[in-house]
């Protein structure tokens, strides 16, 4: 006789099987489009300097997918989603972008928070931590994001290049409970160096 297939056994292998799946794309000029599915232990989506071929250019999120941790540094990227309504989320434990030291551009993207300050909270933006280099924001929106110092949606320090942020919208980012600043964007830079235009 046949193995039985409970509907919880047949949903747990259904969300197994989605899991698996790349979760968006990479390109760059003259080079095929090249799939991302790198995932930590509890199935969210990770990417590092090693997982990015030289001349990537663009980072293009194909579905929504919780992040657990996309650590990069000193590249030229973009970020954006390949169709409306694709939802970055995070539980704001750890950043969910940890970019260094590049020019760094998101578009059209939108992030989401659990909507509270989690104990073990990262310390800067819950969403976007970028130290260095340079960054551009453009019609993205930041919800329910938490940090435990400064930018509980996103924090842009010791920057050397300009930070931009244009038709992007903020709601129900907490930074905190001691000191924080910037409940939604925390900015810094090098005297007389970059603007921020908000």
């Amino acid at each position: 006789m046949g193995k039985r297939v409970t509907l919880a056994t047949f949903a747990i292998l259904l969300a197994g099987s989605l899991l698996a799946g790349p979760w968006g794309v990479v390109r760059g000029p003259g080079m095929p489009d090249r799939a991302l599915d790198g995932r930590d232990d509890s199935g969210a989506a990770v990417l590092s300097d090693a997982d990015l071929p030289a001349g990537s250019t663009d980072v293009v999120f194909s579905n929504s997918v919780s992040i657990g941790g996309i650590a990069l540094s000193g590249r030229e990227l973009r970020f954006s989603a390949a169709k409306e309504g694709v939802v970055l989320s995070t539980t704001c434990a750890a950043n969910a972008f940890l970019l260094r030291d590049g020019n760094w551009t998101f578009d059209g993207l939108e992030f989401s928070g659990p909507g509270v300050l989690p104990e073990k909270a990262h310390y800067y933006g819950g969403a976007i931590d970028c130290c260095g280099g340079a960054l551009t924001v453009t019609n993205c929106s930041f919800s329910r994001l938490a940090a435990r110092f400064n930018g509980g949606a996103v924090s842009a320090r010791l920057m050397t290049g300009d930070v931009r942020f244009s038709d992007c919208a903020f709601k129900g980012n907490v930074c905190g409970p001691k000191n924080g600043t910037g409940g939604a964007v925390y900015v810094s830079g090098v005297l007389d160096g970059p603007t921020a235009t908000l």
